[in-house]
């Protein structure tokens, strides 16, 4: 099944299989039209056979009803029995001389020495020899011989008789420049038909293959444009279009680069969204806290507290701004920068070695790896070092001291397997279905603070979530059998794009 589905879908494959038809049909038609030409030259030469027969019983029955003056009116009886290209000898061995022949007539006449050069010739062929054995019966021929005028003849028939002058040999043959017995002795692959046929297949197949090479080339175009533009920026100039000579891939073209475009728009709007989300949104901040610093100075103790707690949520409102700004960033760049394949092996090795070393404390947690080497994804490298960085910070929070976080990564079918699992609390059942929303944190009181003191907004999850969906794969939480919290990322191996 996979390999039927290939074959519908190959170009390549499908002109494989139009120039495997170019080769192979005319191999098996030539040997069909040859054995016709055969079959069709044999029944020519049957029927000229036939009427150089009739020709040779007609002049027969003449020189035997003429009698004693047979030979005196042999010229006008072979011209009464000649009709169209059909050649007619006459010759004469007389009763009292048993090996010469003479050549009494012709069609068309002859002079005294063409008539012997012409019995010279019909004697080198060895059938007057043969006539000699036995001066009765007939004998169809199909050979070939110069005769007197230089023009090669094809001989049809040889008729010997005797009369009371002696035995007498009518020999029909036809001129070889005639077309139809040209067609006879011309081999059949160097018919005028064939040669033509030829001809037009060959240009045929050309053209063919030009155009299916025309649209193999434009596709591969296509593909590379399209590869480069997944694995890295390409700038705006190149255009799907400007490869692509085949006028019926125009429309194609013309809507991949307006697809491009669009992408270039989104990535460069949400660039800007975010430039001026951010600056709408640290003005006011800026506001408020020139604002606070009358208030400390000048109020009492308890405007002083809201002052704090006011310069508290402002904190939260600021590093939220810094936040929801790096995810518009992430998402812009995920779109304009393309992909490539990363090792994912090499790079969840490395995310893991440097959250070991960020564990100052002789009890931090450890991580353990187990990795799969030489796994493969497509994707950004910075949306994926964001997934495992989130991943393993959410895990070593969560996790008490002296404990160990274990990653796992291996090969699951056609994709790769990353898993992150901590020895901390888990998340009660019915919070699961929430563990990826944004701003969802299980942590509380001190727990909830980040290592800088600013507090934890439940994004990292969320992010997760997000950049694995970008990827193409699919992302899952649960508690482990002996405790703990586990999530699993499954990604698309890499397979090869050219």
């Amino acid at each position: 099944m996979a390999r039927r589905e290939r074959f519908r879908s190959s170009v390549t494959l499908k002109l494989m299989l139009v120039s495997a038809v170019f080769l192979i049909v005319p191999a098996l038609l030539y040997g069909r039209f040859e054995q016709a030409d055969a079959e069709r030259k044999a029944l020519m030469v049957n029927n000229l056979q036939i009427q150089g027969r009739l020709a040779a019983q007609a002049l027969q029955e003449k020189l035997i009803a003429s009698g004693a003056r047979a030979p005196v009116q042999a010229q006008d009886l072979v011209d009464a029995v000649s009709r169209g290209e059909l050649r007619i000898k006459l010759l004469l061995r007389p009763a009292d001389n048993a090996s010469s022949y003479y050549y009494i007539a012709s069609a068309p006449h002859l002079t005294e020495d063409e008539r012997n050069a012409g019995r010279d010739a019909l004697i080198s062929t060895g059938l007057l020899l043969k006539a000699t054995e036995s001066c009765a019966g007939n004998r169809p021929l199909a050979t070939q011989y110069e005769g007197p005028t230089g023009v090669s003849e094809l001989l049809t028939s040889l008729t010997p008789f005797h009369t009371e002058h002696g035995c007498w040999l009518v020999v029909t043959s036809y001129p070889e420049d005639d077309p139809v017995i040209a067609s006879l002795t011309r081999p059949f692959s160097a018919a005028p038909e064939l040669r033509w046929a030829a001809m037009f297949y060959v240009a045929m197949a050309v053209l063919s293959v030009w155009a299916g090479w025309s649209i193999w080339q434009a596709l591969r175009r296509f593909g590379n444009l399209a590869r480069r533009m997944s694995e890295s920026s390409i700038e705006p100039s190149t255009r799907f279009v400007d490869l692509t000579p085949v006028q019926e891939l125009q429309p194609i073209a013309t809507a991949m680069d307006r697809m491009v475009d669009t992408m270039r728009r989104a990535a460069s709007a949400i660039r800007e969204a975010a430039e001026e989300n951010a600056h709408a949104l640290k003005g006011p901040v800026a506001s408020i806290r020139q604002a606070l610093e009358a208030l400390r100075n000048t109020k009492p103790d308890e405007i002083k507290e809201a002052a704090i707690a006011i310069d508290r949520s402002l904190s939260k409102l600021d590093s939220l701004i810094s936040t929801a700004r790096r995810i518009d960033h992430d998402i812009a760049s995920s779109i304009a920068e393309g992909r490539s394949i990363i090792d994912l092996s090499a790079l969840a090795a490395n995310a893991a070695r440097a959250a070991n070393e960020q564990q100052v404390e002789q009890d931090s947690p450890k991580i353990d790896c187990k990795l799969t080497p030489d796994l493969a994804v497509v994707g950004s490298e910075e949306a994926i070092e964001t997934v495992l960085e989130n991943l393993l910070d959410n895990a070593v929070g969560f996790s008490p001291k002296g404990s160990t976080v274990k990653v796992t990564l291996k090969r699951a079918g056609d994709r790769a397997r990353l898993s992150v699992e901590d020895q901390g609390p888990g998340v009660p059942p019915d919070l699961l279905p929430h563990i990826f929303e944004r701003h969802f944190s299980t942590r509380n009181g001190h727990d909830a603070l980040q290592d800088d003191g600013q507090p934890h907004f439940g994004l990292g999850l969320a992010i997760v979530r997000r950049n694995v969906a970008m990827l193409g794969g699919v992302v899952s939480a649960d508690n482990g059998p002996d405790g703990g919290f586990r999530v699993v990322v499954d990604l698309p191996l890499a397979h090869p794009l050219r």
